[in-house]
């Protein structure tokens, strides 16, 4: 009894001894050759060795560790055939061989009596499904048919197994380190150049955003804050200025960040109408203030017949007139500067070549440096970095943004007498604004959804509030959630009858939350569109793959939101006479007392007249000529006003009408805000009716 637990608890130390190996050791002959010494050294076994066989069987390589060494003699045999029959009996067993009292072929003749009353157990060495080796041991004859030995043995068998594997994991490991280090170092010597462009592109991209946008918070902010304290109108121009710059600047650090993508040729452009009048305005408006306290005159010869509307990406056009405006002014510190805009027509007369320059009197380019200006981070090597500042990077992203739509920008330069930018946007489609407006218009104001409710689940707030207000124009009920789960409590509770969906959000996604509302037996047959902010196009199959029954990409356009509801839900024609319904003039149709109506004190319908020759005259005037130029930072102006002036006479029509457009002109909302503005000509009509009324 005392032999048999001194026996046992030798193999334990034995298994103890090789899962500690395994552990540290992950070189294959040094793993096998400790094994072995192992199993014999704890004097469980008297003789233990391994083969190792490659792929297709053969013997590789072998360790062992015995009284007398005899396990060389056995391996010898294998290879010479003198033991054919029992290696094949080995290799097609699935469990363990035993051999009581083995013969000389496997034992040394010299010492062969030292091993009577003894058995041979042999196993193979597998590991998912692969055949690593054989491990032969042999042990004392009184063992040989106890199970309890040969599960110990069959455990050790698996240890060493998954020892071989993992270090066969590590050579593979290694073999692909060495041969990654060996194209990393070829890679390195044949793109040095390159690589250090890389590098510092990289470096500037991850700093970017944290530099500037740190800051640009607060001056964006703090400037709001300013702008509703002052009074001044001169003050309030320049309050409107800074802020206007500063969401300039937010939206082209967005697109420095895109540089890579342009380069890798993913970048899609987004075609929209656009007044080549407004955009042009704009920028002469951003740039007026900086250019006049530089003592400069600034010069503006826009063609007068471009056409009203064009298809362009205006944020890159943005973009590009920003480069080179700023360029001139940073680099000019006398004389003038002047942007130049003309058009010519192809045969057709359906496309134009838009033609823009920006000339200064500045320092001016050298013949040398006009070579390289267009680089990235590069710049003039006369030019003062300390003086002017600069990455280098505006005029590559200037001319990567101007090829990308099919354009082509010249340089024309002397050092010290000034340089002329011209950009040549090629065969820019014409687009009637008129008749895009028309068409918006009877697509927009001609519906109407009747008690349908609509569940909007976007964890942006923004986004569900500019959502909610299009749908509530046209009498839908607007549901909001701020993340899938959100939303899937909603839908269960409140049964909508169309789910707008974001994709992403937190706590739970949208592709989370469509999978669980399609698998519903009760929700799965609600429509569910997808929001995303993919610049991609999604395909049939991608929305499939969804589970979605259809998509809108954002900035969403209100027409595309339109149709896409029209497929879903069910909706009406309303005539041409009567009110959209959710319009400033609607809601006050349905408020029960208007204030400037005929419930209002006498005193404040004493003051009718007084507002209505207002509007009808100094209003009238700037209504009429913000319809024409339509930029943005005025509207915002004329917005507040309104807001203002219904607030004085008690209009609360006037007053409500000013923050619809407030709102919609800061969150840059032009389709919507085209339709609002034309509201004015009608609200005017129903101020005047209350003075009518008796």
């Amino acid at each position: 009894m005392e032999k048999d637990l001194k026996h046992l608890n030798s193999i334990l130390r034995a298994i103890r001894d090789i899962d500690q190996l395994i552990v540290k050791e992950k070189n294959t002959r040094n793993l096998i050759e400790n094994a072995c010494k192992i199993l014999t050294g704890n004097r469980g076994y008297y003789d233990a060795g391994i083969i190792l066989l490659d792929n297709t069987g053969k013997i590789i390589e072998y360790a062992e560790d015995a009284v007398g060494k005899n396990f060389k003699a056995f391996v010898e045999n294998i290879k010479n055939g003198k033991t054919l029959k029992l290696w094949q009996k080995i290799m097609s067993s699935s469990g363990i061989i035993t051999i009581k009292n083995p013969n000389p072929d496997f034992v040394d003749p010299s010492i062969s009596g030292l091993y009577n009353d003894t058995s041979l157990m042999i196993v193979k060495l597998v590991y998912d499904k692969k055949v690593y080796g054989v491990l032969s041991i042999l042990v004392p004859l009184e063992y040989i048919e106890s199970v309890e030995e040969q599960e110990l043995f069959g455990e050790i068998a698996n240890d060493i197994a998954f020892a071989l594997y993992n270090s066969e994991l590590e050579q593979k490991r290694k073999q692909t380190e060495e041969k990654l280090k060996i194209a990393k170092i070829d890679a390195e010597k044949s793109s040095k150049k390159a690589r250090a462009a890389d590098s510092a592109k990289s470096e500037f991209l991850a700093n970017m955003s944290h530099e500037i946008r740190t800051p640009m918070n607060a001056i964006m902010g703090f400037s709001e804050m300013l702008k509703e304290q002052l009074k001044d109108p001169k003050y309030i121009e320049y309050t409107d200025t800074i802020i206007a710059s500063g969401k300039t600047l937010l939206g082209l650090i967005n697109d420095i960040l895109d540089l890579s993508k342009i380069e890798a040729g993913k970048m899609e452009l987004q075609l929209r109408p656009v007044d080549p009048h407004a955009l042009f305005g704009d920028i002469t408006k951003i740039f007026a203030v900086k250019i006049k306290n530089k003592g400069l005159k600034f010069i503006t010869d826009i063609d007068e017949n471009l056409p009203a509307s064009l298809l362009l990406d205006e944020v890159r056009i943005r973009q590009i007139l920003f480069n080179l405006v700023g360029n001139a002014v940073k680099f000019t510190s006398d004389g003038y500067i002047e942007l130049k805009v003309k058009k010519v027509f192809h045969a057709d007369r359906s496309k134009i070549d838009l033609i823009f320059s920006v000339k200064d009197t500045g320092i001016g380019i050298s013949a040398e440096d006009r070579k390289i200006i267009f680089d990235a981070f590069q710049q003039s090597k006369g030019q003062s970095t300390k003086l002017y500042g600069g990455t280098g990077l505006g005029l590559a992203i200037t001319k990567k943004l101007v090829e990308l739509m099919n354009g082509e920008i010249a340089l024309e330069s002397t050092a010290g007498k000034g340089s002329i930018f011209t950009v040549k946007i090629k065969e820019a489609s014409i687009a009637s604004m008129e008749h895009d407006i028309d068409e918006r218009r009877l697509e927009m104001e001609d519906i109407s959804f009747c008690n349908q409710k609509v569940l909007v689940a976007d964890d942006i707030q923004s986004n569900r509030l500019l959502l909610s207000e299009i749908l509530s124009i046209y009498g839908l009920a607007v549901l909001e959630a701020t993340n899938g789960k959100e939303a899937i409590n909603i839908i269960k509770s409140q049964n909508p009858d169309i789910v707008l969906m974001d994709l992403r959000m937190p706590v739970m996604d949208g592709y989370e939350a469509i999978k669980i509302l399609k698998a519903d037996k009760m929700l799965k047959n609600i429509p569910v569109i997808v929001l995303t902010a993919s610049a991609m196009k999604i395909s049939d199959e991608d929305i499939k793959k969804i589970g979605s029954d259809g998509y809108l990409r954002k900035p969403i356009s209100r027409p595309e939101l339109l149709d896409e509801l029209k497929k879903y839900l069910k909706c009406k024609i309303i005539p041409k006479d009567k009110t959209v319904p959710g319009s400033v003039l609607e809601k006050a149709d349905d408020k029960k007392e208007t204030e400037v109506g005929p419930t209002a004190n006498l005193i404040k319908r004493k003051k009718l007249p007084e507002l209505i020759n207002i509007l009808e005259n100094e209003i009238f005037v700037k209504y009429g000529k913000l319809k024409k130029e339509f930029i943005i930072n005025d509207i915002e102006d004329f917005a507040e006003e309104m807001q203002e002036l219904g607030n004085k006479y008690s209009a609360g029509l006037l007053s409500d009408w000013g923050k619809k457009l407030s709102i919609q002109s800061n969150n840059f909302d032009l389709e919507n805000l085209t339709v609002t503005f034309e509201e004015f000509g009608p609200i005017l009509n129903k101020i005047k009716s209350f003075q009518e009324e008796k």
